[in-house]
């Protein structure tokens, strides 16, 4: 009986089941023996792999005046968390503008190599232990296959005027 399903129940079964001195821990091993067709199964090993999609961001109105505001950059640390990041854009100077949920604008370099304009669909990342996007760390991956590290993270403010 091969069946996606049992490999998912079996483990779940071993623990409900009672264990006695004739039958001691063979449930599972037995369960995961008949779903692989007759193999003996020594090891049973489950992985927990989450990746994130960060989306590109909603388009945003045109105010009906142009507005002309210079912008300047601030260091934004090594590290930001993935989940205030609200959408990315790729920029004409080969960077990822990420805009954060709470209304931060951040720049980010890629190394060399790497184009942003391959990250109009935004990218995925597999999830880090600390929920961090951090610099020269992790890795961005764009559907087309691309793949590349951020090298600097800018916060990008309205100059004064």
């Amino acid at each position: 009986m091969n069946s996606p399903l049992l490999f998912v129940t079996a483990p779940l079964a071993a623990l409900l089941l009672p264990v006695t001195a004739d039958r001691p821990s063979t449930v599972l091993s037995d369960a995961v023996e008949d779903a692989v067709g007759g193999a003996p199964a020594s090891q049973v090993r489950i992985e927990r792999r989450v990746i994130i999609r960060v989306g590109p961001s909603a388009p945003v109105r045109q105010p009906r005046t142009p507005v002309s505001r210079r912008v300047v950059q601030q260091p934004a640390g090594n590290c930001v968390t993935v989940g205030a990041i609200g959408g990315v854009e790729p920029t004409r100077d080969n960077r990822l503008l990420l805009f954060m949920r709470d209304q931060r604008l951040l720049a980010a370099e890629l190394t060399d190599g790497c184009r942003a304009a391959h990250f109009y669909a935004g990218f995925y990342m597999e999830n880090s232990d600390d929920g961090q996007l951090c610099v020269g760390r992790d890795h961005l991956h764009a559907r087309d296959g691309s793949d590349c590290q951020v090298t600097s993270l800018q916060r990008l403010v309205a100059a004064p005027r």
